[in-house]
C-alpha cells in the first residue's frame, strides 16, 4: 500500500508503566495497552499524548490519534504485561503502516521497513506460565493508520515423549544438553519447547524467531544446526529423519 522506506540510526526505548492483567490471558482483547504517541518517525524526544486501552484494535480512520498527534508521520509506544498459562499461542498482527512486537525484550513480530502494510503476520510460539512483558512500536506514514494485535492459545506444553529406537545403536535422548546457546537441561526435564532455554551467542547465534518456528525437539542430543539424521523409530522400526534444531541441543522430526 505505501513502500515508504524510512532509516533509522538509532532507537530509544523509552520507559513506560504496564498494567498488568489479573489472571491468564487467553487472548489479548482483554489486556490494557499503555500508549505513547510521538510527532516524529522514530520514537525520538518525549510523548506528546498518552492514553490506555482495552485491547489493540485501533483504527483512526485518516484521523489523528490525539492532541499533538498528526494523522500522519508519527510513532507510537505501546507496552502490557500479561500473564499466561504455559502453552503454545498464536500471536498475530496486522498495521498500516509497520509494527514490531517484543516479548520479553525478544522480538516475534516485524514488519519495520519490510513494505507489509496491511498484511497479517503470526506466528506460533510457547509462553511459560508466568507474567510476559510486551513493548509494540508502531510507525504511520500517510493516508489510513490502524493496528491491530492479538494472541489465543494452541495448545498445552507436556513432556515430550521420545519415540522408540529400533536398536541400541541408535542415538538416545539425553537427559543434560549443553550448547553454545544455552544449557537445555530445564527444557530436558520439563518438556518445554527449546526457545525457553536458548541463550544468545553474540557471535554467531541463530535468530529466535527461526527458533520458535521449529518444532519441539523430540531426540535430545548435541548436533550440528540442521544436520539431517536418519532413526528408526515406533513398534515397526520404520525410517524417519529428523533435523537438527539450530539450538544444536536435539533433532525434530524433518
Amino acid at each position: 500500500m505505501k513502500r515508504i522506506q524510512y532509516l533509522i540510526a538509532a532507537v530509544v526505548l523509552c520507559a513506560a508503566v504496564a498494567l498488568p492483567a489479573a489472571g491468564p490471558v487467553y487472548a489479548q482483547s482483554g489486556n490494557v495497552w499503555h500508549i505513547q504517541y510521538f510527532p516524529n518517525l522514530n520514537w525520538s524526544g518525549a510523548p506528546v499524548f498518552a492514553q490506555d486501552v482495552l485491547g489493540l484494535n485501533l483504527n483512526w480512520n485518516g484521523g489523528s490519534p490525539g492532541p499533538g498527534v498528526s494523522a500522519e508521520n508519527f510513532t507510537a509506544l505501546m507496552t502490557t504485561a500479561a500473564a499466561f498459562n504455559s502453552g503454545v499461542y498464536h500471536f498475530s498482527a496486522l498495521a498500516d503502516d509497520e509494527v514490531l512486537l517484543q516479548v520479553d525484550g525478544s522480538t516475534v513480530l516485524d514488519t519495520l521497513g519490510q513494505g507489509r502494510s496491511g498484511q497479517n503476520v503470526s506466528i506460533d510460539a510457547p509462553m511459560t506460565a508466568g507474567t510476559h512483558q510486551f513493548v509494540l512500536y508502531f510507525r504511520q506514514y500517510t493516508l489510513g493508520a490502524y493496528i491491530y494485535v492479538d494472541w489465543t492459545p494452541l495448545s498445552s506444553v507436556g513432556p515430550v515423549t521420545l519415540p522408540e529406537t529400533g536398536t541400541s545403536s541408535e542415538l538416545p535422548s539425553s537427559s543434560s544438553i549443553v550448547t553454545p546457546f544455552g544449557d537445555y537441561t530445564r527444557c530436558v526435564e520439563q518438556g518445554l519447547h527449546q526457545a525457553n532455554c536458548f541463550v544468545p551467542n553474540q557471535e554467531n547465534s541463530p535468530n529466535l524467531g527461526s527458533i520458535l518456528m521449529e518444532p519441539a525437539i523430540q531426540i535430545w542430543g548435541n548436533c550440528n544446526a540442521d544436520q539431517i539424521m536418519t532413526f528408526l523409530t515406533g513398534p515397526d522400526n520404520t525410517s524417519h529423519e529428523y533435523k537438527c534444531s539450530k539450538t544444536e541441543a536435539g533433532w525434530f522430526p524433518g
